[in-house]
């Protein structure tokens, strides 16, 4: 597995996750699905101060993801 900063090109993938967790655990603050142009807007704006990092593992088009803050 591979450690690396997420690109913007990864955002609908790490959605994903984030929108699963939200339906189906408590791993996470959301409650309901959340728009792509919202997580968009938010690495835009965050992810020079705040890493956003993904981990790749042997299928690359589906990493893990978190991001430093």
């Amino acid at each position: 597995m591979i450690v690396s900063l997420a690109r913007r090109e990864d955002v609908p993938r790490i959605l994903e996750i984030a929108n699963w967790a939200a339906e189906h655990t408590t791993a996470n603050f959301a409650t309901t699905p959340e728009p792509l142009d919202e997580w968009y807007a938010t690495y835009d704006a965050s992810h020079r101060m705040y890493p956003w990092l993904v981990a790749r593992g042997e299928n690359p088009a589906e990493p893990a993801w978190g991001w430093a803050k």
